[in-house]
């Protein structure tokens, strides 16, 4: 089953300028059946496909952190999809939508954290897959082919 999280009201598409684009990682597998493929779509974007999860927590929402540190999502973690997951998954693919004005740059860890427990249930750690486009005044520098060197010829014997 496909499900798709709607776009914020007032925000008719979203671009791919983002060097995050295209990333895929799986999510660890900490608490209550947590697993799937995290992939970002696009600059605002991201699918959980074969997302596992059983539903029995209590206040989950999907969280961004600071690093992969219990610690560090707990105490500078903050909600990233303003929608609270409320019920379990098994084995589907649903997209969700980051909240309003957050970039894939403050969301180097998503995670799905329940808030009443300040639990981990499971995270993936964004990598860059694409360099950062040239700036709108720079031009492309275009790489010279290189030709490999052509041996002298032997020096003939007398």
């Amino acid at each position: 089953m496909r499900q798709t999280a709607q776009y914020p009201p007032g925000l008719a598409q979203c671009t791919s300028n983002s060097p995050y684009v295209g990333f895929e990682g799986q999510l660890t597998e900490f608490e209550h059946d947590v697993s799937g493929t995290v992939r970002i779509v696009d600059d605002c974007t991201f699918e959980v496909s074969g997302f596992t999860y059983d539903g029995q927590g209590p206040d989950v929402y999907w969280w961004g952190g600071p690093s992969t540190d219990y610690s560090d999502i707990r105490s500078e973690g903050f909600r990233i999809v303003p929608e609270q997951v409320t019920r379990g998954y098994d084995g589907e693919t649903v997209t969700f939508t980051l909240e309003s004005g957050l970039t894939w740059d403050d969301v180097p860890v998503i995670s799905l954290w329940c808030e009443d427990f300040a639990a981990d249930f499971g995270h993936v750690e964004l990598q860059q897959v694409n360099e950062d486009p040239p700036a709108e005044d720079e031009e492309p520098v275009a790489e010279s082919p290189v030709e490999a060197p052509v041996p002298a010829p032997a020096p003939a014997e007398e």
